[in-house]
């Protein structure tokens, strides 16, 4: 099955990348420095095929693809893609709310106030399910059982 088309934007977001990763490899070849797509390929853990496939716009760009070669080269994602970094920012973005709603859980409950275990997330562990709750409650009782420290709880 053929590979789906890429669309004229994600065409211009390649060739922009491709352009600013010709600078980068003359500016490395210039100071005697690994600077061919193969090696850009091992810096960034792709297969050559695969660097070269984003760098000519075979395949689409992804943000985790574009951060690391934004990283690599030395640039912002959005000297290339101002539609994937805007897609990183929103990601970023949820991840902060997400992790500021957790904050605020902890100041409106009591409990997790009172929660002793200051690197661990009371919401986190509390939100468990199914086999990992188990697992975790199981490493729990067995790390205290040596410890001679009984946490058991006296309703079960």
């Amino acid at each position: 099955m053929p590979a789906k088309e890429l669309t004229p934007e994600q065409k211009r977001d390649a060739k922009r990348l491709k352009v600013i990763f010709r600078a980068w490899q003359a500016e490395r070849q210039e100071a005697g420095e690994a600077a061919t797509q193969e090696e850009l390929a091992d810096l960034l853990g792709f297969g050559q095929s695969a660097t070269s496939q984003y760098l000519n716009g075979s395949i689409p760009l992804n943000p985790r693809a574009a951060a690391k070669f934004a990283a690599l080269i030395g640039c912002d994602v959005s000297e290339f893609s101002a539609s994937i970094a805007e897609s990183i920012a929103s990601m970023a973005s949820t991840a902060k709310a997400k992790e500021g709603s957790t904050e605020a859980k902890a100041k409106a409950n009591p409990v997790s106030q009172r929660w002793p275990f200051h690197r661990v997330d009371f919401y986190k562990l509390s939100s468990l399910a199914g086999p990992a709750a188990r697992a975790m409650e199981n490493a729990m009782l067995a790390t205290a059982s040596d410890l001679d420290v009984d946490i058991r709880s006296k309703n079960r």
